[in-house]
């Protein structure tokens, strides 16, 4: 029987819908109100520059939680579940 998943896994299946909506949308709206002041390329950098430091905060934050908490506590969190064994 499968492992119910951990709070942070479910944590992360929740709000990842929800970032990408909000990264996703922001363009639009950025590019509404920043277009008259600035060039097209500089805007799009910008964006990225942003998204790369919270992609990068993320990344931080899952490895720290994977390093420091026990492995039964992070399971199926990037490390790699032994296979079952057959019944003999």
């Amino acid at each position: 029987m499968p492992q119910k998943p951990s709070r942070l896994t479910q944590l992360a299946i929740t709000t990842a819908p929800v970032v990408f909506v909000l990264l996703w949308s922001t363009g639009f709206i950025g590019a509404r109100f920043g277009l008259p002041y600035i060039e097209p390329l500089t805007f799009l950098a910008v964006r990225m520059i942003f998204v790369v430091m919270l992609m990068a905060a993320i990344a931080l934050v899952t490895l720290c939680v994977v390093l420091l908490l026990p492995a039964e506590k992070t399971r199926g969190i990037g490390r790699d579940e032994p296979a079952p064994r057959a019944a003999d």
